[in-house]
């Protein structure tokens, strides 16, 4: 660019540069992410009666004017509509160039930014909805061809990238009466079961059921893509009445069913629950260990079926009954068999069944470890859903969050004993400062405690993540077939994700991860994801 004032700059007075030293690395030195640039529009997509031309990818007026678009976005990001009114006016100013196109590049390249968008979802979504608004003529017309274009190259997309897209479109259909013209998607029912496309369709079918009632939205399905509906959101009581098959403890189920409702005291329930022998063949009575796994089945499907009416009877029911599942569950694997029976009755209902184990490890029933551990045995788990990666979100979650807290409460303490440290006996202010050192020893070893779980937690789900990895590449190489599925991806996409996005977290254990977990004769194939990850540490 500097080319045609050549002859202004070699006359021009020529300033002195004092020489810039870089500083150098140390531990504590922090380095942006590496990131990438989101462009997906070419000459030849824009419309044939469009007078516009659309600057190379490579160009400086395309760069100058996603940065241009990029800065409003941020400058303006506290006020979605005043934002879409900036947005407007330079799309309009810039008339000379196809502005709108570069302009969803960018925000799909904000809502595609990994590990995480600058801003939340929601605000971009609803920003997107604005510009709609504003731009009826045109900016929907534009969206319709990148979401198009973006579903034909869904098998060369991130699984994350993909998932925010499927998040996207399930709630911008939302605000459209979920109107969409499938009949140009129909061709993904002829790939095979695991494609990308019938997945990511899958995936919407499943958030649109979140956000609309399950029997409306099965109403705007075409039938060609009703088999990737999935299924009723419904509770699966084990024990119910209407049931004709021969279920151990179905007697037991119902007693203890009716006497909840009757609202006997624990006591009298936790009885019944301990008299299970009297309902029981004498075959699983000699098994003490299966007579355990059926009372627990029992206790989780009574008070889940209790509190079925809406989330907050569920966690109500969870509170009353907290005392009979801690007396039932002294181990692990009585908590796995209870969270193996609560996966049971939420089956059809990921929403409710996260929330529910999520509100079991906040009362203390089940540990974040023991979630972790029954994720990675579970058989009804299934890590191409959504709902096994929000789980494992929400355990990191919790662990972060609950050393965070016992740390900031720590450092208040520690301030408080400083500024107690000038008080002398005659103000009584020794038994004062005797009492917040005890409560700064109490909260020392709950750091302690909280930091031990946090790294046990994220060395178990890279250990899990892991192993399955393994496991899969072995299979497919004993039997010769193509490693490369869609679970493969999928896991291994989110493998990454979740390293670079808790770098923070694991940097602390980045050691124990290269000697227990990545180690040496880990196949190059999941190694490789751990030598990216190395790179930034």
């Amino acid at each position: 660019p500097y080319v045609a004032f050549d002859s202004e700059i070699s006359s021009a007075y020529s300033h002195p540069l004092h020489n810039i030293v870089v500083p150098g690395h140390t531990c504590d030195s922090t380095y942006p992410l590496p990131s990438a640039v989101f462009q997906c529009f070419g000459e030849n997509d824009l419309p044939a009666h469009s007078n516009l031309t659309l600057p190379a990818i490579d160009s400086s007026a395309r760069y100058l004017a996603t940065e241009l678009i990029y800065s409003t976005i941020l400058s303006h990001s506290t006020n979605r509509k005043h934002c879409a009114l900036q947005l407007n006016i330079l799309v309009e100013r810039l008339h000379h160039i196809p502005m709108e196109y570069i302009l969803v590049e960018v925000l799909f390249g904000l809502i595609f930014q990994l590990p995480a968008p600058p801003h939340s979802l929601v605000y971009y979504g609803s920003l997107i909805i604005e510009l709609c608004k504003i731009r009826a003529a045109t900016f929907p017309t534009i969206l319709t061809q990148l979401t198009n274009l973006l579903f034909s190259h869904l098998d060369h997309m991130n699984y994350v990238v993909a998932n925010r897209f499927a998040w996207w479109f399930s709630y911008h259909l939302s605000n459209y009466q979920y109107i969409w013209d499938w009949n140009g998607w129909f061709w993904c029912m002829q790939c095979a079961p695991d494609h990308p496309s019938r997945w990511f369709i899958h995936e919407v079918f499943g958030r649109c059921v979140r956000l609309a009632s399950y029997e409306v939205f099965v109403e705007l399905v075409p039938e060609p893509l009703v088999p990737l509906l999935p299924s009723i959101p419904q509770p699966m009581f084990l024990y119910t009445e209407q049931s004709t098959e021969e279920i151990p403890g179905i007697d037991l189920a119902r007693k203890l069913l009716q006497a909840i409702r009757a609202k006997e005291p624990i006591e009298e329930l936790l009885s019944l629950i301990n008299s299970a022998s009297s309902y029981l063949p004498e075959d699983i009575v000699s098994d003490e260990s299966k007579t355990l796994q059926i009372k627990i089945s029992i206790l989780a499907h009574c008070v889940l079926h209790v509190g079925e009416k809406t989330i907050s009877h569920c966690f109500t029911a969870l509170h009353k009954f907290r005392s009979l599942f801690l007396d039932l569950l002294d181990g692990d694997e009585t908590k796995i068999i209870c969270l193996n029976a609560v996966a049971q009755f939420y089956i059809s209902n990921p929403l409710v069944h996260c929330l529910v184990i999520d509100r079991l490890v906040r009362q203390q029933i089940i540990d974040n470890l023991v979630v972790i551990k029954w994720l990675f045995t579970s058989e009804m788990v299934l890590f191409t859903s959504r709902f096994s990666w929000d789980v494992v979100k929400g355990v990191l979650f919790r662990v972060s969050s609950s050393l965070k807290q016992a740390s900031k409460q720590l450092e208040e303490v520690k301030y408080e004993l400083k500024q107690k440290s000038g008080l002398d006996e005659v103000t009584g202010g020794l038994e004062e400062r005797q009492e917040v050192e005890w409560r700064a020893m109490e909260l020392e070893e709950k750091v302690d405690e909280r930091n031990k779980e946090q790294r046990e937690v994220s060395l178990a789900i890279c250990e899990g993540l892991v192993s399955l990895l393994a496991a899969h590449l072995t299979r497919c190489d004993q039997e010769a077939i193509d490693y490369e599925t869609t679970w493969f991806s999928c896991v291994l996409d989110h493998l990454r994700q979740l390293l670079v996005e808790n770098l923070p977290i694991l940097k602390q254990y980045s050691h124990l991860l290269e000697s227990s977990v990545f180690r040496s004769e880990t196949d190059p194939r999941i190694l490789e994801i751990y030598q990216e990850f190395k790179t930034l540490l």
